[in-house]
């Protein structure tokens, strides 16, 4: 009986001991794993080259809403629209301060729609959805900055399309108030809102 008694206890014994070693394994530091090859000759370590992967920056993207409101003091003809454009352009310029190279990337969002008039009202919404690759802002480095304008105008009746070469009866355009800042990424519009007259 003592013989099994004696047993027992040792193996209780052994496996606290085992026990804390293992503790004592999961806390421990393990190193990095370096790949490479040491020179023979010479009892260098040479590290094996490795391909950094590329460092993605999500696309800032999100819609921006323009609401213009049109005062018509010029007659609309008959079967003839009043037109509402907008063009957004966001840009990205990066500096090398040492060289003072620098590189430059722009993206420019235009988007158009025919106001309802309404008496001598016009009122449009030009919705454009944008998604830009811009890289991180890091002053005096990498800036971004972003700048837009709209433009009203009567469209005879005799156009059926609208290009950059219309002719219109009456125009005007001007910077859009308020866009001075790249809006944050969104699913939710960013809205701004025109008072104009043509």
């Amino acid at each position: 009986m003592r013989k099994y008694s004696l047993i027992a206890a040792v193996a209780i014994t052994l496996s606290l001991g085992l026990a804390s070693i293992s503790s004592a394994q999961t806390t421990s530091t393990h190193h990095k794993k370096i790949f490479g090859y040491q020179d023979a000759e010479t009892g260098v370590f040479h590290p094996a080259a490795s391909v950094e992967p590329d460092v993605t920056v999500p696309p800032h993207a999100g819609t921006i809403e323009v609401v213009i409101t049109t005062t018509l003091k010029t007659a609309v003809p008959t079967g003839g629209h009043v037109y509402c454009g907008t063009s957004i352009i966001a840009s990205s310029e990066t500096v090398n301060l040492s060289t003072d190279a620098f590189s430059l990337s722009d993206w420019e969002e235009e988007s158009y729609a025919l106001a309802t008039v309404t008496g001598s009202t016009a009122t449009c919404t030009v919705t454009t959805p944008y998604s830009w690759n811009l890289p991180t802002a890091a002053p005096p480095t990498t800036t971004n900055s972003i700048s837009g304008s709209y433009t009203v105008a009567i469209v005879p009746s005799t156009t059926t399309t609208v290009s950059e070469y219309t002719v219109f009866d009456r125009s005007s355009s001007a910077p859009i108030p308020g866009l001075t800042a790249i809006p944050a990424t969104s699913t939710t519009p960013t809205k701004y809102t025109v008072s104009a007259t043509i």
